[in-house]
């Protein structure tokens, strides 16, 4: 009987040790989901690459999850790695090509680099040639080798680019070089190079915006040589938005090679334009001060205006009731006004859409919470909601190619309408929202909140589960979710501070973070400020200038512009550089903007011009040998 009574208690042991082996074998498959590189590579997942000297980027992303679309470029990139190796001569260098080009341009930049040095350069026909070149000079760029980025440049053979595509990466990648170079005629010339092949506005607008923003960081001394070299006509037309010296009609209107639309230099008042405005403002109300700043902001703008047919302005007070707007918007329209402006706000602009006829031209300065309200030359509106900005932002982050994101956000009405803006718009790109994640605006601590957005809270819950089934206490480090490349981030300047901070404690230091415009306060607090570096953020453009401006002056100085261009007989959009970025009155009567965007950097303020978040200042020249444009540009001084 004690045998047998061994036997069983071996038995047992056996089985207890079985059981053990299996859990430690799920463990560790589970563990593998999360460190498994997508593209296949053997790559360590605490192991980041440098994609900038001053940011970093992940190669590899948590592979936890089944991919939810095919449009997904690093799965597609993976799949033709994998047809490319059944295949021989051209077709495995186009086919490796194709896959470096979707690695790249949704960031995968060591990765790329990889495949293109995989790749035999004498199979591919010459216009593949081409496009492999922008690619190597693209991967060199990212990496600020500046000098050998020029050195592939100048190997390509702008006759055999075929596609219209790779012929504005062509421009686009020369423009931000040569600005890098400190060769900033040749760079303004390439960026205008560089729209002619943009088909979609808001790409124009930023487009239109860089540039604005390179003259903008110039003297007139650096203006003054850019003009003694041979640029042109419409980087001319560009510099006259910032620097009346240069000998141009003030009333030029610029209608831009290859495009439907034109650029107004300054307001231009027809025969037919309006000779008296009625501004709409709520001035004895609790927006008093909103309204005041509005009425600054276009009243300079009239005054600044050397146009001899300038119209009149009238201030009429709204009052503090919403419900009134209407009746005062029909008494403006009956006393011989012929433009209205405002009212101001979003309840009020709904009241005067419910009756406006469309008879006398109207801006409102907000939109309309009204159904049926459809802009057009008659009737539109312009102000800085939420939505529009979350628009904005939406297809700022998707163009610099991120896809797999998540959000944090406060328990506030604006941010519910921000976010649901945001959301709409960016899966109608087709980007990822991995995570929502609310917290309460006031709290000091958001640790519970940013461990449950990066996904550190579920690798931690594993940890528990696995120590459970084993009985014993395991050596565990938590890592966060690997298929995020970037973070929505909604807060005031005093929550975002607090938040930026354990965002990087808890592993989010090498995501890319986009803030909403509320993260700055226009006060200099450097600082302070220093807790929100690296954050990207939209901002009127005005705020960037030696004197900025607050967003209300902007709105009514760009306002006035609007009235101008509102009133001209054209089938043409038209665009103008305003104090709020760059505005630009569509074919249909709606009014779109693209602002500027800043990011801070020790805590200050500065410009970013570009994709990759280069700061403005131009880096001092470096040797550029085979110059084949054939003249020497002097830097600009610092």
């Amino acid at each position: 009987m004690i045998h047998i009574s061994s036997n069983s208690n071996r038995a047992d042991i056996i089985a207890a040790y079985a059981r053990a082996l299996i859990t430690i074998v799920l463990g560790l498959i589970l563990s593998a989901c999360e460190s498994t590189p997508r593209d296949g590579q053997s790559t360590h997942p605490e192991i980041t690459v440098v994609k900038a000297p001053e940011q970093q980027i992940l190669e590899s992303s948590e592979q936890g999850a089944p991919p939810e679309t095919q449009d997904d470029p690093t799965i597609l990139a993976q799949n033709k790695i994998n047809e490319a190796r059944y295949m021989s001569g051209g077709r495995k260098a186009k086919t490796q090509l194709e896959a470096a080009g979707l690695l790249m341009y949704s960031g995968k930049t060591l990765t790329a680099s990889n495949v293109l040095s995989e790749i035999s350069q004498a199979s591919l026909q010459f216009s593949d040639r081409q496009t492999y070149r922008i690619l190597l000079a693209t991967a060199r760029y990212r990496n600020a080798d500046y000098t050998a980025a020029w050195r592939y440049v100048q190997q390509i053979t702008l006759q055999n680019i075929e596609q219209r595509d790779e012929l504005q990466k062509y421009w686009r990648l020369r423009g931000f070089l040569e600005y890098r170079l400190g060769r900033i005629a040749d760079a303004l010339n390439s960026l205008v190079n560089h729209e002619r092949y943009l088909n979609n506005t808001l790409a124009r607008s930023q487009n239109q915006q860089q540039i604005r923003l390179i003259i903008d960081s110039l003297d007139f001394a650096q203006i003054a040589d850019i003009r003694a070299n041979s640029v042109s006509p419409e980087v001319l037309n560009r510099l006259t938005e910032s620097y009346a010296a240069i000998n141009v009609s003030p009333y030029a209107t610029t209608y831009m090679s290859g495009t439907s639309y034109k650029m107004l230099q300054t307001p231009s008042w027809g025969p037919n334009a309006p000779r008296n405005i009625a501004l709409l403002l709520p001035m004895s109300s609790r927006f008093s001060s909103s309204a005041l700043a509005v009425e600054e902001g276009f009243r300079d703008a009239q005054r600044n205006d050397p146009s001899p047919r300038k119209p009149n302005v009238r201030l009429i007070d709204t009052g503090a009731d919403t419900s009134l707007a209407g009746r005062y918007y029909e008494n403006a329209a009956l006393s011989g006004i012929d433009f209205i402006v405002g009212p101001l706000g979003r309840d009020a602009a709904r009241y005067v859409s419910d009756i406006a006829t469309g008879s006398t031209p109207t801006l409102m300065l907000g939109t309309p919470d009204n159904p049926g309200y459809r802009p057009n030359s008659n009737l539109t509106h312009f102000d800085f909601s939420p939505e529009n900005e979350a628009n904005t932002v939406a297809q700022k982050m998707f163009q610099e190619g991120h896809r797999t994101i998540a959000t944090l956000r406060p328990n506030q009405n604006w941010s519910v309408r921000y976010f649901e803006s945001f959301r709409a718009h960016w899966l109608s790109l087709g980007g990822k929202i991995s995570r929502d994640q609310i917290y309460f605006e006031g709290a000091v601590d958001f640790s519970r909140e940013i461990r449950s957005l990066l996904g550190v809270d579920v690798s931690e819950r594993r940890k528990s589960s696995l120590q459970s089934a084993l009985g014993l206490n395991i050596s565990f480090q938590p890592r966060r979710d690997r298929s995020l490349d970037a973070i929505l981030l909604l807060a005031r300047p005093d929550a975002g501070r607090l938040i930026r901070p354990q965002l990087s404690f808890y592993q989010g230091h090498d995501l890319d973070v986009y803030a909403s415009s509320h993260i700055y306060s226009a006060s200099v607090d450097a600082a302070n400020n220093r807790d929100l570096d690296d954050t990207v953020f939209p901002i009127i453009t005005s705020a960037l200038q030696p004197t900025p401006n607050t967003p209300l002056h902007a709105l009514g100085a760009d306002a006035y512009f609007l009235v101008s261009a509102l009133s001209q007989n054209t089938l043409n959009s038209i665009s103008f550089a305003g104090g709020s970025g760059l505005v630009t009155l569509n074919k249909n009567g709606s009014i779109t903007r693209s602002p500027s965007w800043a990011r801070f950097e020790q805590g200050e303020l500065h410009a970013v011009i570009e994709s990759e978040q280069t700061s403005l200042k131009p880096l001092p020249p470096a040797p550029v040998e085979n110059d084949d444009f054939n003249r020497t540009i002097s830097a600009p001084s610092n």
